[in-house]
């Protein structure tokens, strides 16, 4: 997903008071908005309409 959209996520961060040094996941940049967050949700939804789609294909023709 990360790569879909150019953006990177996860990477080093801290969760109350302890850090957590992972790594980067995707290329992009780290810097995420709003609007990141409806394109992934619009990604997602496509991607899910076309595995309903294939499924129904199948189921179809089996």
């Amino acid at each position: 997903m990360a790569g879909a959209l150019g953006i990177r996520i996860a990477g080093p961060r801290v969760y109350g008071n302890t850090p957590v040094n992972d790594h980067w996941q995707g290329d992009g940049r780290a810097g995420l908005t709003a609007n990141d967050i409806r394109r992934a949700l619009s990604l997602y939804r496509r991607a899910c309409a076309l595995q309903i789609g294939a499924v129904a294909l199948l189921i179809a023709l089996f």
